[in-house]
């Protein structure tokens, strides 16, 4: 490609030729595209075609959703075959790239890439689906909400937290967040120079831990259906000394160390009760007792976390849109809330990592969705919030405020390293107050969100 940048359009569908075979994949979002890096969403068909077929054949065939697509992944953009635009595949089946949506019908391949091979062959097509009964699930999805707020006789009601708007008035958006700040504990990484303590704060590398420590696993299907018991991955771990100037609330032990781990090849949500197990959170007061671990043995590479040296930052934080219902019986809207919170100096960003705080939500509230998974309640669908007793669904509204944020780890894409929470997303730890005060860390809950 020489001289100008190109860019396509939301939308856009593409064949690609290689050998005597076509690939093709849509856009679902507008990217720009130079010579170096390529960026964007997109929907893979499972097979490849003789011919470049039409855009009214694509909607009956098979299809997966991808990730993110960086230079690596896609082929040389002037080698790209635009054969239309079909803004509809884009707003109706956009954003449904997260398994909760349709999880019944639907077991999308997050990490499937543009390869040069037959996916069909190498992505069972029980991970993938027709587009055309996607957009039937999505219109029975739909149906099934409009009948909900029908019988719910206009409340205004967000997955499973109810929002009280009888006779609201506009509230003093700017106070009540005033009343809301917290203190997070912003975390930046920067290159490990491997010339620190073993029990120093770091993403990644070789977790300090005490003699005779027994690395987590957990067993649970992978998205090509494997069911295997592997081991977790390790993310994290806080020197708490390191951090004690900026928790400015007194929340977190004054010394010790705090490990996270995650299993990244089932690559769990959070919304499921079967989830528990896929994270741990470790204490250990007396680091002088540590040492390096080995790694075990069958930990894949593509799950070993690069290792990077830790800073720290004491700052504001307050409460996402999305999660205002759960604090407040505020009445406003988006724009409200941006303006108010800008003008705080508070930026809205979900790429950051943190601890403590507020979360930095991608897809909605989760503070409920932590109460019902811990009640045995599973979240995958709106079916499980219908069969939820209004006395049940009352308690978990008032009880999801007793759980807080104690780590935020986003997504991190570099050069030559790639660490991917499905498409970009965000883990999110969460504990509760009392647990937390009690040192509880093996009662953390873990949920899993993306964009």
């Amino acid at each position: 490609m020489e001289n100008s940048d190109i860019f396509f359009r939301k939308g856009d569908i593409f064949a690609y030729k290689t050998e005597d075979k076509y690939r093709i994949f849509c856009l679902v979002s507008s990217a720009m595209i130079d010579e170096n890096a390529f960026a964007a969403y997109g929907y893979v068909w499972s097979r490849f075609f003789d011919e470049i077929p039409t855009i009214e054949s694509l909607v009956d065939d098979y299809v997966l959703p991808l990730g993110y697509f960086t230079s690596h992944t896609i082929p040389p953009t002037d080698q790209l075959i635009l054969i239309g635009n079909y803004p509809a595949v884009v707003s109706e089946v956009g954003g449904l790239i997260y398994p909760h949506f349709i999880n019944e019908a639907w077991k999308p391949a997050t990490f499937a890439m543009a390869k040069e091979e037959n996916l069909s062959e190498t992505i069972p097509l029980s991970l993938c689906m027709k587009l055309s009964d996607v957009l039937r699930k999505l219109n029975e999805l739909r149906e099934t909400a409009r009948q909900k707020l029908e019988q719910q006789k206009g409340d205004k009601e967000k997955f499973g937290f109810k929002k009280k708007v009888a006779k609201k008035k506009k509230p003093n958006l700017n106070k009540l967040l005033d009343t809301l700040r917290k203190n997070e504990i912003s975390v930046s990484t920067r290159t490990a120079m491997n010339d620190g303590a073993v029990y120093r704060s770091k993403f990644g590398g070789k977790p300090a831990v005490p003699t005779g420590f027994e690395w987590p696993r957990f067993e649970a299907e992978n998205y090509n259906g494997e069911t295997a018991n592997r081991p977790l991955s390790f993310l994290c771990q806080i020197n708490l000394e390191e951090i004690r100037a900026y928790d400015k609330e007194n929340m977190l032990p004054e010394k010790g160390l705090l490990l996270f781990f995650y299993e990244q090849e089932s690559m769990r949500w959070g919304f499921d009760p079967e989830d528990a197990g896929c994270s741990r959170v470790y204490y250990y007061e007396d680091v002088s007792q540590l040492a390096e671990a080995t790694l075990p043995d069958d930990l894949k590479d593509e799950f070993k976390v690069k290792e990077y040296d830790l800073s720290f930052e004491a700052k504001d934080s307050y409460p996402s849109f999305e999660e205002l219902d759960c604090h407040s019986d505020v009445d406003c809207d988006w724009d409200d809330y941006e303006e108010t919170v800008e003008k705080k100096d508070y930026e809205i960003e979900s790429e950051r990592h943190k601890l403590l705080g507020y979360a930095d939500l991608i897809q909605g509230e989760t503070l409920t969705e932590c109460e019902r998974t811990k009640r045995g309640l599973y979240c995958g669908n709106p079916e499980s919030y219908r069969n939820t007793s209004k006395d049940i669904e009352d308690d978990i509204n008032k009880s999801a405020t007793e759980w807080i944020l104690l780590f935020q780890m986003a997504s991190i894409q570099e050069d030559d390293y790639e660490l991917m929470f499905g498409d970009l997303g965000n883990l999110y730890f969460y504990i509760r107050k009392q647990d937390l005060k009690e040192r509880n860390f093996d009662k953390v809950w873990l949920v899993l969100q993306c964009g």
